[in-house]
C-alpha cells in the first residue's frame, strides 16, 4: 500500500511540476519537491485516489502486480509480451539463406571491416568515438545492410535491439546504427518504442531497469534515440524532457535541441543541473560533463547553476575530475578544437586519432602478409656458394672427415660469406655427450649471433609409427591409472594431430647455416621488417625438423624418446639457453618459430628436396610450447616434439619468432 501511495504521488508530481515552477520562479529542485509534497498532503483522499488509479492502470497495462510490486525481480509475463515486439527471441529463429538470423548475425560479426568501412562508420559519430566503438559500428552497419535486404525494417530493428541485451555475445549495435534504423521505420513503430522502458520507471528510480546494468543502459539509450527521432519529426512527446537529456547520444541531442523552442531546451538543461547533489561529487561531475556541450543553449539561471557546480568540482573534485573544470574555463573555440570537422575528410581530430589505430593495424597486417612472399623471394638468393666440399653433402661423410678438413671447409664457407654477410668461423665444437657429431660454429658480427653449419643428409620426415607407439604407451598408462584428463592430454591429440604430420617420407636436405638461438618474439609485421634488413632467409620446415632431430630418427624430441610432461617443459624453460641439441641449437620447441613453407593440412605434395612449399596463405609454425604456458592439459606437450607442426593462425594470440638460415650450395663436385 505504501508503494501505491509513492507511485500515486509520482503521477501527481509529473502533472503539477510545471505549475509549481511557474508560480515559484528561481526556487531549487528540492524546494519544488517540498512544495509538491505539501500540495499532495492537502488533497482529500478521493482526489489522491485519482492518481492511485493512474498507477494501477499503468501497472496492469505493463503486467505489474499491484499487490506486491517488488515480489519478483523477473519481469512479469504480460509486460514481457508487450515489449516482445522489440525484444522477441523468436526473431533469432527466422530463416535467412538457409540459416537462422542468430547464426547469420554471429557469422557477420566475425568479419573484419575494411578501412573504408571504418572511415564511413567514424563519420557517423560526428564528434568523437573510441576505436572499439568505430569497429563495432562498421560491423553492425554491414549487418544492418544485410538484414534490410532480407527482412522488413521493423524486423531488422528487432535484430539490432536483440543485440542490446547481448543476445549475440558481442557489443551491442552503437547509437548511429540504431539511429539510422529508427529513422527508417514508420512513425507508429517509433512511437511504440516507449514500451522498451516500463512507464513506471520514468521520473522515478532509474536503477529499476529490466535485466543486467548493461542491458538497462542499452534500453535507455535506445529509448532516448527513439524520442529524438520523434522530436526530429516534429512529434515531441511529454516524456522527452525526462529521458532525452539523459540518454540520447550527444550529437543526436544537439541536433534535436536545435529544433526545440529555446525556453523548453533551457528548462531541460536547468532541470538536469538542478538535480545534482552537491554532496555527491561523482553525481556533480557526471551532470556537468553531460551538460557542458550545451552550455550555449542555457539561460542565465542554467549558466549560474553550471558555474556553481564547476566551482564545487574545482574545490572538491580531485585531480581526476579537473578535466571538466579545464573544459569549462576554455573558450568555445578551444573547447571545440577536437570537435571541428575537417572538410577534407569529414572527420574531427579525435576521430582521426581513433582511425589512425586501424590504419597502423592495416599497415602491420600488410607487412605480416608479406612475410611469406618475402621468405619465398629470399629462398633462392640467401645462399653461400662453396666449391669442392662434398663432405658437406652428407652428415656421415662430415663425421668421417679429418678435423683439419672440416676446418678448411668451414673457413671456405666463412670466406665466401664474409664480404656481404660478415660471418667469421670460430671453431669446430661437439655439442653431443658422445662427441660423435662435430659442428662448425660461426659468428655474425652485425647481430652478435652464433650460427651452426648443418651438413646435408636424408631423414624420415613426419610422425613415425615408433613415435606414435611411445605416445600410446604413455596414454594407456595414464588411462589405467584413472587420470581424469588422459583423453584431453593424449587421446584428442592422437586423433587430431597425426594427419597433419603425415605421410612419413624420406627427405633429402642440403647443407645450410642456421642461428643457434631464435630471435626474440615479436609481431609478424615486425618480423617482416627484421627479415628485410637481414641477409638471411627462413628455414624450410624440412630443414627445421632435420636440424631438430640431429640425425636421431624416431626420437620423439631432440632429447630422446621421453614423452614431454610439465616437469620436462619447466626444465627446458629454466635451462634451455644451456641445453643445446647435437647441432648446437637452443630453445627448440619452446617459441613459435615461423618457417618458409605455406601451411597445408598434410605432407601430401610437399617437396622431398628440403625446399619450402610455396603459395599464398599462413606459414608453418614449429614449436610454441611456451606460448601456451601455463598448460591447460590439452596436449600442449606435443609442441615440443620434433614432428609437431601448426598453422600460423593457431598462434594469432601471441608474438612469433624466426630462426634465420642461409643456404650453402656446393659446386665443382
Amino acid at each position: 500500500m505504501e508503494e501505491e501511495k509513492e507511485r500515486g504521488f509520482m503521477y501527481f508530481a509529473m502533472a503539477h511540476r510545471n505549475d509549481v515552477e511557474q508560480a515559484h520562479p528561481g526556487v531549487s529542485f528540492r524546494e519544488i519537491g517540498d512544495r509538491l509534497l505539501e500540495l499532495w498532503r492537502s488533497l482529500s483522499l478521493e482526489e489522491q485516489e485519482r492518481y492511485h488509479d493512474k498507477y494501477r492502470a499503468s501497472s496492469q497495462r505493463l503486467g505489474e502486480r499491484v499487490e506486491s510490486p517488488k515480489r519478483s525481480r523477473s519481469p512479469p509475463r504480460r509486460r514481457a509480451r508487450r515489449s516482445s515486439m522489440f525484444f522477441d527471441e523468436r526473431v533469432d529463429a527466422r530463416s535467412i539463406d538457409g540459416e537462422t538470423v542468430a547464426e547469420a548475425v554471429r557469422r557477420w560479426l566475425r568479419t573484419t571491416p575494411s578501412l573504408e568501412e571504418l572511415r564511413a562508420a567514424a563519420r557517423l559519430f560526428v564528434t568523437n568515438a573510441e576505436p572499439r566503438e568505430i569497429e563495432a559500428c562498421a560491423r553492425w552497419l554491414e549487418i544492418d545492410r544485410q538484414l534490410v535486404s532480407r527482412l522488413s525494417p521493423e524486423r531488422a530493428l528487432q535484430v539490432l535491439l536483440r543485440s542490446c541485451v547481448r543476445a549475440y555475445e558481442s557489443p551491442p549495435a552503437p547509437w548511429p546504427v540504431l539511429y539510422g534504423a529508427l529513422k527508417r521505420c514508420p512513425a507508429a513503430a517509433v512511437a511504440a518504442c516507449d514500451e522498451v522502458l516500463p512507464e513506471y520507471e520514468v521520473g522515478a528510480s532509474y536503477s529499476r531497469g529490466v535485466g543486467d546494468p548493461a542491458s538497462r543502459a542499452a534500453r535507455k539509450l535506445f529509448c532516448g534515440i527513439a524520442l529524438a527521432v520523434q522530436a526530429e519529426r516534429g512529434e515531441i512527446p511529454e516524456r522527452f524532457d525526462i529521458l532525452f537529456d539523459l540518454y540520447a547520444p550527444r550529437p543526436v541531442a544537439r541536433l534535436v535541441f536545435d529544433r526545440l523552442p529555446p525556453e523548453r531546451r533551457a528548462k531541460v538543461l536547468r532541470r538536469h543541473l538542478a538535480a545534482a547533489s552537491e554532496t555527491n561529487v561523482q553525481n556533480v561531475w557526471w551532470r556537468v560533463d553531460r551538460a557542458l556541450p550545451y552550455a550555449d543553449m542555457m539561460d542565465d539561471k542554467g549558466r549560474a547553476r553550471l558555474a556553481a557546480l564547476v566551482e564545487t568540482l574545482r574545490t572538491r573534485g580531485g585531480p581526476k575530475r579537473q578535466d571538466v573544470v579545464r573544459r569549462y574555463e576554455r573558450s568555445d573555440d578551444d573547447e571545440r578544437s577536437d570537435e571541428t570537422v575537417d572538410d577534407a575528410d569529414g572527420l574531427t581530430a579525435q576521430l582521426r586519432r581513433s582511425l589512425s589505430v586501424f590504419e597502423r593495424q592495416a599497415e602491420a597486417d600488410d607487412l605480416a602478409r608479406s612475410l611469406g612472399p618475402l621468405a619465398e623471394a629470399k629462398a633462392s638468393v640467401a645462399v653461400v656458394v662453396v666449391q669442392r666440399a662434398p663432405e658437406l653433402l652428407d652428415v656421415d661423410e662430415w663425421r668421417r672427415a679429418p678435423d683439419e678438413r672440416r676446418r678448411q671447409i668451414a673457413r671456405a664457407v666463412a670466406w665466401a660469406a664474409e664480404p656481404t654477410l660478415g660471418l667469421a668461423f670460430k671453431d669446430v665444437v661437439y655439442y653431443d655427450a658422445e662427441e660423435t657429431l662435430p659442428v662448425a660454429v660461426f659468428s655474425h658480427a652485425p647481430t652478435g649471433s652464433l650460427l651452426s653449419l648443418v651438413p646435408g643428409g636424408t631423414f624420415l620426415r613426419g610422425f613415425s609409427i615408433c613415435e606414435e607407439a611411445l605416445v600410446r604407451e604413455v596414454s594407456e598408462k595414464k588411462r589405467e591409472e584413472g587420470s581424469p584428463l588422459w583423453y584431453q592430454e593424449f587421446g584428442a591429440m592422437l586423433e587430431a594431430a597425426p594427419p597433419t604430420m603425415r605421410p612419413v617420407s624420406d627427405v633429402r636436405v642440403p647443407p645450410f647455416l642456421v642461428f643457434q638461438l631464435p630471435l626474440a618474439p615479436r609481431q609478424p609485421d615486425q618480423l617482416t621488417r627484421a627479415l628485410e634488413r637481414m641477409p638471411f632467409r627462413l628455414p624450410s620446415e624440412a630443414e627445421w625438423e632435420y636440424a631438430s632431430r640431429a640425425t636421431r630418427e624416431s626420437h620423439l624430441t631432440w632429447r630422446g624418446h621421453e614423452v614431454p610432461d610439465r616437469a620436462f617443459f619447466l626444465d627446458l624453460k629454466t635451462n634451455s639457453p644451456r641445453l643445446p641439441n647435437p647441432f648446437g641449437l637452443y630453445c627448440l620447441g619452446m617459441l613459435p618459430e615461423i618457417c618458409g613453407d605455406v601451411f597445408a593440412p598434410s605432407y601430401h605434395g610437399a617437396p622431398a628436396d628440403g625446399t619450402p612449399r610455396t603459395g599464398l596463405g599462413p606459414r608453418v609454425v614449429r614449436g610454441g610450447a611456451d606460448a601456451h604456458f601455463p598448460w591447460q592439459t590439452r596436449g600442449e606437450w606435443h609442441l615440443l616434439t620434433n614432428a609437431a607442426r601448426r598453422s600460423q593462425l593457431d598462434f594469432h594470440f601471441c608474438a612469433h619468432s624466426i630462426r634465420p638460415a642461409l643456404g650453402v650450395r656446393i659446386v665443382g663436385c
